[in-house]
C-alpha cells in the first residue's frame, strides 16, 4: 500500500509541476505571443458558420466584442465573438486556450443561441450542431421604469436593472458555489428597428472575467403599444448557474462538461472530430 501511495503521489508531484512549468511560461509570453494567439481565435471564429433558419448565414463581428482570462480555471488566453452586425447577434461564440492541454485539444470551444428562431453551426473539422428552440425567453421585468428617450438614459436604465439580479455558479465537488460578478459594461449593444428593438445590450455574470452567464436586456414594443424593458438569460459555462432577480430565483440551468449539445448551448473541445 505504501508503495502505491508513493507511486500516486509522485505521479501527482510531477503532473503538478509539469502544469506549473508550462503555466509560468504562458505567464511570461511577450506581445508577440498574444498577438499569435489573437490570430489563432480570429482563425477558429471565422471558420464557424451560423445560419438562422429563415434567413440564412448570419455575418460573424468582425472583432471580438470580448477578450479575457481566466487563470484559477487554467484559462489562460480566450475571447467572445458575436454572429450578427446588425440588431440582436444570432450567437456568441467563447474560444478558450488551455495552455496545460495537449496542443491538439488546447482550444474550446462554447456556443450558445441568443435568436429568436433556430439556429445552425458548422465547423470546418466537419462537425454541426442545430438549435431545438429559440434561444431567447424574453420576459418583461417587473417595476422598471418607462424606457427612456435617449441612449444615455436608456444605458443607465439597462445598467439600473442589471445590478438588480445576483448570480451564483455550482462548479461541481471540487470548487463548489463560485459568485458571479456584474461585469459593469455590457458586451455589446445594438438597436433592431424592423423587430421593434429600441435598444439593447449584453451583460455578462462573470467568474473573474470569464462570461459564464449572459443577461440580455431590451427595451422593445409589441405592435403599437408603449415600449417596455424584457429581459433573458443564456449559459455560457460549463457548471449549474443560479440567477436572482430582486432576490427571487428567476432561471437556473443544470451542469454539463465537455463535449455537449443541448437545445441551445453546444461546447466542444479542438480535434473531436467523432464528437459534437
Amino acid at each position: 500500500m505504501k508503495t502505491v501511495w508513493t507511486v500516486r503521489v509522485g505521479a501527482f508531484a510531477w503532473l503538478l509541476a509539469v502544469s506549473s512549468t508550462r503555466f509560468l511560461h504562458a505567464e511570461d509570453e511577450g506581445e508577440a505571443e498574444r498577438l499569435a494567439r489573437l490570430k489563432a481565435m480570429t482563425e477558429h471564429a471565422r471558420s464557424i458558420r451560423v445560419s438562422v433558419s429563415s434567413t440564412g448565414p448570419v455575418a460573424l463581428i468582425p472583432e471580438p466584442v470580448l477578450r479575457y482570462d481566466d487563470k484559477p480555471r487554467f484559462i489562460f488566453d480566450a475571447t467572445l465573438w458575436a454572429w450578427g452586425p446588425k440588431g440582436r447577434p444570432a450567437a456568441l461564440l467563447k474560444i478558450e486556450n488551455n495552455p496545460m492541454r495537449p496542443a491538439d485539444t488546447r482550444w474550446t470551444y462554447g456556443i450558445v443561441s441568443i435568436s429568436s428562431q433556430s439556429i445552425t453551426v458548422e465547423g470546418d473539422e466537419g462537425w454541426r450542431w442545430s438549435s431545438s428552440r429559440p434561444g431567447l425567453d424574453l420576459r418583461e421585468v417587473s417595476k422598471a421604469l418607462v424606457p427612456g428617450n435617449t441612449e444615455a438614459i436608456r444605458l443607465r436604465q439597462m445598467k439600473q436593472i442589471a445590478r438588480r439580479f445576483e448570480a451564483h455558479q455550482d462548479a461541481g465537488p471540487a470548487r463548489g458555489r463560485l459568485q458571479l460578478r456584474l461585469m459593469p459594461q455590457p458586451v455589446h449593444r445594438y438597436t433592431d428597428p424592423a423587430e421593434k428593438i429600441d435598444d439593447g445590450a449584453i451583460f455578462s455574470f462573470a467568474y473573474g472575467t470569464n462570461p459564464d452567464v449572459l443577461l440580455v436586456l431590451e427595451s422593445s414594443r409589441q405592435a403599437d403599444s408603449a415600449p417596455v424593458w424584457r429581459y433573458a438569460l443564456a449559459r455560457l459555462g460549463g457548471g449549474a448557474p443560479f440567477l436572482s432577480l430582486d432576490g427571487h430565483e428567476v432561471w437556473t440551468e443544470t451542469a454539463v462538461g465537455i463535449p455537449v449539445q443541448r437545445e441551445t448551448y453546444m461546447n466542444r473541445r479542438q480535434g473531436d472530430r467523432d464528437k459534437p
